[in-house]
């Protein structure tokens, strides 16, 4: 039988980036100390990118359901009824850090962006089959990507799910080489996690991976033997291999362990035993996630996510499965990122319930796709040592190639702006800058002519490589500062493509208002009276999450001659039976895409900029009593 090594290599010459990657391991302690410096490195910018501001944007719809789950169990004079969580996992380490250190966005989101950094240093599990630099290069790809960083700083399930995906696939991986118990109990446990614990999208990752280990073994073998009588032979192989595999599974104590961790978690080390509602919900928002759907999302959600943030990454990856799978080099991992790609894209389809977050799904796979193209860029092998072609040739052009993608960038918006600024948005009625687009076309007509000067004296190939590596590092930082303003700058803006709906900030000032009058009619310890006529799962309940006083009504007459109420805003001013004095504040805004044209395109896309504005659909009026705003005692009306 042959073990996972002998399959990837069969048929196929050892690569000289990967030869490269392996000797590494072996050059001696310098070496290894030089790559886990990087590795540290790697993990210290990726805690800086994900935790830096947590707490200065409001949480999402979203989010506040999840953390709302979680507070009213862990602080049960905690105002609103109890709601079972989508995510197990969430539950369990939001419930941690609020009975730690209090509810607050802050400790709504650590942990998960704390994972958000994990799942950046875990491509060096398959250092073993990508090698050395394969596995650095995939660390640094999802450190960059903003697909990672924005769903690790909303608190997005998609990060645990896509952690034990991979946790579960590196398990069966060992498992398939070395045979032992504890691998296929790890995969196992992986698994039942993701079905279970993580989010609704989940159960559909893990059809995904699974069916990805087995087609891409399927793939693999006939790959090794193309011509039918070898195929024949493979199949039988496989099918004789087959029943080895799952008979040396240890069914009864994998079966047996994930069930308990299950059972562990989602109560909360049987704390909570109630927790198990949470699997149910999990289980019901996967059935939902067929159902519905997001009627301000982009078409294809997740898919659109993933082009829109990443196109770099599509036209590695894509370079890479044309070119390995003429050249017939494609290794198992290949095979299986490839089906995983294919079947997260159907999935895309199929989800009509997915939220930004799954945009992973694809993203993890085309990483480790995309990785084989720049670990290409970055290698220098015998070919250009023969050539006599120094190394340091292809970073020149590297850098001539980024300081001409930022000489363009600055010209290029200018004209997406020109376009965007068109009265009917015809193109025959925009009043162009003429000097960007000249810029504009002296830049590119530059890049080409620069392109084949430097062919002419060093070849394609390390003219090839260098302005690969110039397209990377210009995406690279482009790429960390879109993560960044999507997930920080521009989070309460909806015209992000992420968000199909934002919480605007003037919650905070919401909240502040409510304590700054709590202050001063209850003593700072939130034990004022408070009505609130919202969604008992929502921001606004959020922001009042540590009033135990508050009470939730369901109409606005309810409301009448309380001393302080909390309001969705009327286009009329309510009747509350006494003189009030409100002020208003914004809740949730949207966008909706389908106003978007062809020719402000450009401008949404490097700009964000966009010709319809984005409105504010949920607007809050805190409404205080006129003797409760004038400081009047009640009691003691002399108290004013």
């Amino acid at each position: 039988m042959q073990n996972l090594t002998e399959m990837t290599e069969t048929r196929r010459p050892q690569q000289p980036t990967e030869a490269v990657a392996d000797a590494s391991s072996t050059r001696g302690e310098l070496q290894i100390s030089v790559e886990f410096i990087a590795y540290v490195a790697i993990a210290v910018v990726a805690l800086v990118f994900r935790l830096a501001d947590l707490d200065s944007v409001p949480l999402s719809p979203d989010e506040a359901r999840e953390a709302l789950a979680a507070w009213r169990v862990v602080s049960p004079e905690a105002s609103g009824p109890l709601i079972a969580a989508e995510s197990p996992v969430r539950f369990l380490l939001q419930s941690v850090m609020f009975s730690l250190a209090g509810a607050s966005e802050l400790t709504a989101r650590l942990l998960t962006a704390i994972g958000g950094a994990v799942l950046v240093l875990l491509p060096g599990l398959f250092r073993r089959w990508i090698g050395a630099s394969g596995a650095l290069i995939f660390s640094l790809l999802l450190l960059i990507s903003p697909v990672a960083l924005i769903a690790a700083r909303f608190d997005s399930g998609v990060v645990w799910s896509v952690i034990a995906a991979l946790s579960a696939l590196w398990a069966f991986l060992r498992y398939y080489e070395h045979r032992r118990a504890s691998d296929a109990v790890l995969a196992t446990v992986m698994f039942a996690a993701l079905i279970f614990l993580t989010e609704p999208g989940g159960p559909l990752l893990a059809l995904i991976v699974i069916g990805a280990i087995v087609l891409g073994f399927r793939l693999q073998r006939e790959q090794a033997d193309p011509d039918a009588e070898a195929e024949a032979v493979t199949d039988q192989e496989a099918a004789d291999d087959q029943p080895a595999l799952l008979a040396g599974w240890p069914w009864a104590i994998a079966f047996t362990t994930a069930a308990l961790i299950v059972f562990v978690v989602s109560t909360g080390f049987m704390l909570y035993p109630t927790g198990l509602s949470n699997v149910g919900e999990l289980l019901s928002g996967t059935l939902r996630g067929f159902a519905e759907t997001t009627i301000t999302a982009l078409p294809l959600f997740p898919l659109s996510i993933a082009i829109f943030y990443e196109p770099l990454l599509w036209i590695l990856g894509l370079i890479v499965i044309v070119v390995r799978t003429q050249q017939g080099t494609l290794s198992l991992l290949d095979q299986i990122f490839i089906v995983w790609l294919i079947l997260a894209v159907l999935a895309s389809i199929l989800f009509t319930g997915a939220e930004a977050g799954h945009a992973l799904w694809l993203i993890v796979p085309l990483i480790g796709l995309a990785m084989r193209a720049v670990v290409w860029l970055f290698s220098y092998d015998e070919e250009d040592a023969i050539l006599e072609i120094p190394a340091w040739a292809r970073w020149m052009i590297a850098v001539l190639v980024v300081a001409v993608l930022v000489g363009i960038t600055t010209p290029f918006q200018t004209v997406a702006r020109n376009l965007l600024a068109s009265p009917d948005g015809l193109l025959l009625n925009v009043n162009y800058d003429g000097s960007s687009v000249v810029l504009v076309l002296v830049y590119t007509a530059f890049l080409i002519i620069g392109y084949f000067m430097v062919a002419s004296l060093w070849g394609n190939r390390t003219s090839l490589r260098g302005v690969g590596l110039g397209f990377v590092i210009f995406a690279a930082v482009a790429s960390l500062g879109a993560g960044w303003n999507a997930a920080v700058v521009d989070a309460d803006n909806p015209v992000e493509p992420w968000h199909t709906e934002t919480t605007h900030r003037d919650v905070f000032l919401l909240r502040d208002s409510l304590l700054e009058v709590d202050q001063r009619e209850a003593g700072g310890l939130t034990l004022m009276p408070l009505v609130v006529q919202a969604p008992t799962d929502g921001v606004i309940a959020w922001v009042v999450r540590d009033f135990p006083n508050a009470e939730f009504i369901a109409v606005t007459a309810e409301a009448r001659l309380e001393p302080v109420a909390l309001l969705p805003q009327t286009p009329t001013e309510p009747d509350l039976g006494a003189a009030y004095v409100g002020q208003d504040f914004g809740v949730q805004r949207t966008w909706a895409w389908g106003t978007l044209r062809v020719i402000d395109f450009s401008a949404w896309w490097s700009q964000r900029r966009t010709r319809v504005a984005p409105n504010d659909t949920d607007r809050a009026v805190l409404w205080l009593r006129q003797d409760i705003y004038d400081g009047i005692d009640p009691q003691n009306p002399a108290s004013g």
